[in-house]
């Protein structure tokens, strides 16, 4: 498993969603961690199977669909004390393209705190022209995947 950025690409879309939480910090940095649940929350994937390598690394296979067309991959992540990051492992499909994010949790008080959800996909060239929209895809994604992720630290059910 191997993080670490690849900024060859010319083209980024990269995208910044944070959204406030009653809960503690602790509860929410536990639904971030739980590397599975990206199935739940994450609306470009369908399903996720998780490849743990420690307590705190291992790689997840994603497959799903991103603005509607079929994609597959697979992510090395990382936890770290107050979330994860991950990244596209390289050679992955799709090859052209160079994929990061993850969560930031921080606490706000002991019932409170605020997710922070980053993205961030390096685009090949031919889809330069096209960063604007996907940007927008991503935020508007990133705000349905942080109701999600509300709703499973409030104990709800999520479609």
């Amino acid at each position: 498993m191997q993080l670490g950025s690849n900024h060859r690409r010319r083209g980024y879309a990269r995208a910044l969603r944070s959204r406030p939480l009653p809960c503690s910090a602790d509860r929410a940095i536990a639904a971030v961690q739980d590397i599975k649940s990206i199935e739940r929350t994450e609306v470009k994937a369908d399903s996720v199977e998780v490849f743990p390598e420690s307590p705190v690394a291992g790689t997840y296979a994603v497959t799903g669909h991103f603005a509607r067309v079929p994609w597959r991959s697979r992510f090395a992540y990382r936890l770290h004390s107050t979330g994860f990051h991950s990244e596209k492992v390289r050679g992955e499909m799709p090859r052209s393209w160079d994929i990061s994010g993850g969560f930031v949790v921080a606490a706000l008080g002991e019932r409170a705190c605020l997710v922070v959800h980053y993205e961030d996909y390096g685009l090949p060239r031919y889809l330069a022209p096209l960063r604007g929209l996907i940007r927008l895809y991503l935020q508007r994604s990133m705000e349905a995947e942080l109701r999600a992720l509300a709703e499973i630290v409030a104990g709800e059910p999520v479609p």
